[in-house]
């Protein structure tokens, strides 16, 4: 059996889908499979949560295989250029791929796909047109607010809900707003999946929503991921308080200049929490304290503490920003940031005991 397609659009859709190959215990979902059939070439990825496949134009017979080694075959399909021939050759339980274009070739041992996952498919429920990249930029904002959690797998993901897409971890929440994407119906997906919407290219990609699968899908290439299952009934209306006791400005740049140098300073500690006195943030460490004096507009009376790396992580989704707005109703309700544009963070203080503000309760 044999197909051609060319060389550089097959290495490119195998680079495209090889980033979503991970360890697995069925080993053969450690590797890319290729399908032959109706004048396209389908590469796909897959790790039972998700697939990624990518379509390239074809000629010739119909046949499928897994590689058994997906690597030694992107490494010599770089060098590859022009038209480009597959042949398949089986014998017995001996399957091999021959790959060969302009006088250079390489042959893989494959394996059957009896075995590989069908992809899904659901009606779809919900249907918008985005622009993908610009929505990974979103998600790369905010999800750093998630953890692993097997009770609570719904902490892992994202969550689209109207125009906020969001996470929340337990311990802090991060949202961006942005009226280019308004879901109807909200729904999460794991973030990890998420990052490979870098396979897409700019431009109008069609984001299908069904009862358990999204679907994302451009010319050439799709992405299909399953939805988690919420853990919880929260609500981001309710979760992110929206009144305050303080609120004062903050130039962003020196506040995290002092994040940073409080960092550096809180080598070897298990749990840096840093004290906001009202004027200065404070770290003590061992026998040591080290302060920086911070520059803050209008009221300042309430003193809290809060976990050094959880604040440095909020700031850097404010990049960009020349100033925020840091908002409190007490020491021990959560500190709220939010900034002109689209982004809000928060993150729960450290309840500190009243008569030593070191001694974390």
């Amino acid at each position: 059996m044999k197909a051609f397609v060319d060389a550089k659009a097959f290495y490119d859709a195998m680079k495209k889908v090889s980033g979503a190959l991970h360890r697995s215990a069925p080993p053969m979902l450690e590797q890319i499979r290729v399908d032959f059939e109706d004048g396209v070439c389908r590469l796909t990825a897959s790790d039972i949560t998700l697939w990624l496949i990518a379509e390239i134009p074809a000629e010739g017979d119909s046949f499928s295989f897994v590689f058994s080694n997906t690597a030694n075959a992107v490494r010599a399909c770089q060098f590859f250029s022009g038209r480009m021939t597959a042949e398949l050759h089986s014998e017995k339980k001996d399957m091999r791929v021959l790959l060969s274009a302009e006088g250079k070739t390489g042959e893989f041992p494959v394996n059957s796909v009896e075995l590989w996952p069908e992809c899904p498919c659901e009606p779809p429920k919900q249907h918008y047109i985005l622009d993908a990249p610009a929505l990974l930029d979103r998600i790369k904002k905010v999800k750093y607010a998630t953890r692993i959690c097997e009770s609570k797998p719904a902490l892992a993901g994202v969550r689209f809900d109207g125009k906020h897409v969001w996470c929340v971890d337990g311990y802090r929440l991060a949202v961006n707003d942005d009226d280019s994407l308004n879901v109807e119906q909200s729904f999460i997906l794991p973030s990890n999946a998420l990052t490979h919407l870098k396979a897409f290219d700019a431009g109008e990609t069609e984001l299908t929503v069904g009862a358990k699968y999204a679907v994302f899908a451009a010319e050439g290439i799709k992405l299909l991921i399953r939805r988690l299952v919420p853990s919880d009934n929260l609500q981001l209306e309710t979760a992110v308080p929206q009144q305050s006791t303080e609120t004062y400005p903050v130039n962003r740049k020196k506040l995290l200049e002092a994040i940073r140098y409080l960092d550096g300073c809180s080598r070897g500690m298990k749990a840096p929490y840093v004290f906001f006195d009202g004027k200065a943030l404070v770290l003590r460490n061992g026998n040591s304290e080290y302060s920086v004096f911070l520059d803050v507009e209008g009221k300042c009376e309430i003193q809290y503490a809060f976990d050094l790396p959880y604040m440095k992580d909020a700031l850097e989704q404010f990049a960009g920003e020349e100033t925020i707005r840091i908002s409190v109703i007490s020491k021990f309700a959560p500190i709220v940031i939010r900034s002109d544009s689209s982004n809000t963070a928060l993150l729960l203080p450290v309840r500190m005991r009243d008569d030593w503000r070191w001694n974390a309760a």
